[in-house]
């Protein structure tokens, strides 16, 4: 995959490291790489940029990686550490002047219709104000541009991931 690139914006647990009120050695470091944020990643390909997963730390982890461009964001599952930066995808619809395409599994699709309502109803008049967004449900293998993209299911906890 010529001209893929991918950056790691966050590598920690569902908590982060360190975790609260942890007095662990990895917790208690004072390596750096001690200190991480939820997992999330950007993929550049075929000259667009496609994250995956909004955590709580969405702002920051932008705002380190100078990432000042979102075309797509691919959503794994709903859960807090997954999702919370949902609304940071208003910045990129500001910055851009574009809608941002998100592709959920069916499930997400309704979780994010019931959690940020707010988001799907009466639109604003300029990008910014809350996520403008596309949603795109997949149920198999779909694309992202000219990127073909297979989700493959894998058991988390009770549940099922992409």
């Amino acid at each position: 995959m010529s001209g893929t690139r991918i950056t790691f914006l966050g590598t920690g647990t569902s908590n982060g490291i360190p975790v609260i009120g942890c007095g662990c050695r990895v917790c208690t470091s004072p390596d750096t790489r001690n200190r991480r944020t939820r997992s999330s990643v950007v993929v550049g390909i075929d000259g667009q940029q496609v994250l995956i997963d909004t955590t709580p730390e969405l702002r920051l982890q932008a705002v380190a990686n100078n990432l000042s461009r979102v075309d797509a964001v691919l959503y794994t599952h709903a859960h807090a550490d997954h999702v919370a930066g949902f609304d940071d995808l208003r910045s990129f619809n500001y910055l851009n002047q574009a809608k941002v395409d998100v592709y959920v599994d069916p499930l997400t699709n309704a979780i994010f219709h019931e959690r940020f309502a707010y988001a799907f109803e009466n639109p604003f008049p300029f990008f910014g104000g809350k996520p403008d967004l596309r949603m795109q449900v997949f149920e198999g293998p779909f694309q992202v541009g000219e990127t073909s993209v297979v989700p493959i299911p894998v058991g988390h906890g009770r549940s099922t991931v992409w």
